[in-house]
């Protein structure tokens, strides 16, 4: 709703601002802390006004390939949405970039940093929240093979009223490129991280804590490279 390149307006633009703030401050609690009854309110609310934005100003690229893959594979349409919006965010990174910057202000306020560079952090901080919140973060962890990808691309580009709104055109090829990132490809891309460097930052996989491994992430490799390495640092000695 906030980039989008058809209807975004400022009524639509002030339920999403606020909608960011609810639900970037209440996600963790909510989902590991059940109990925790102000952060699921919070969590309600925010998605109330994140509806009533993105009715006003329509979803696009991210919803379009989420469609069939909850159609084909029977994926939940939250989930289906979250395995694809981090590489959709950055695809559409030059085109969005100031409002990117101005969301990753709501979500960390008072952190300093240029557009550019709070823009980037705001890819980052999509790229790392499924993971924190114990969430499939890649295509064949829900059933979906590299052989699959064309066919679901094809399938999305069908979706125009939704990829009319995109900041960016979106052509079947980089349809097809944003799954294979989502796919087997992926580990192709995992290169030179280092669990020693001190730029990384390390999260424990899943919401219990469990050090069944964890997710690394180095912030401009991350970005540069379109991926998060899931790297088995931590082995259970059963």
């Amino acid at each position: 709703a906030y980039t989008g390149r058809v209807h975004k307006n400022p009524i639509s633009d002030c339920f999403a601002r606020e909608a960011m703030r609810l639900l970037s401050q209440s996600i963790h609690a909510a989902c590991q802390h059940g109990q925790d009854l102000q952060a699921r309110e919070d969590m309600l609310l925010g998605a109330c006004l994140a509806g009533v934005a993105f009715a006003n100003s329509p979803v696009a690229a991210v919803h379009a390939l989420a469609y069939p893959i909850g159609a084909q594979f029977k994926v939940p349409h939250g989930l289906s949405n979250s395995l694809v919006l981090p590489f959709v965010a950055k695809f559409n990174f030059e085109f969005v970039k100031e409002q990117y910057a101005e969301l990753y202000s709501i979500i960390r306020p008072g952190e300093a940093g240029s557009v550019a560079e709070r823009a980037s952090r705001f890819v980052d901080y999509l790229q790392a929240l499924p993971a924190q919140l114990g969430l499939p973060t890649r295509l064949r962890d829900v059933g979906i093979a590299e052989a699959d990808i064309a066919s679901l691309a094809e399938v999305a580009m069908k979706q125009t009223r939704l990829l009319g709104n995109n900041p960016r055109e979106m052509t079947l090829e980089a349809l097809k490129s944003q799954g294979e990132l989502s796919s087997s490809a992926f580990d192709e891309r995992v290169k030179k991280v280092k669990a020693d460097d001190p730029a990384c930052f390390i999260y424990t996989s899943g919401t219990t804590g469990d050090p069944k491994g964890v997710i690394l992430t180095h912030a401009n490799w991350a970005y540069e490279a379109n991926a998060i390495a899931e790297i088995e640092l931590l082995k259970r000695s059963d």
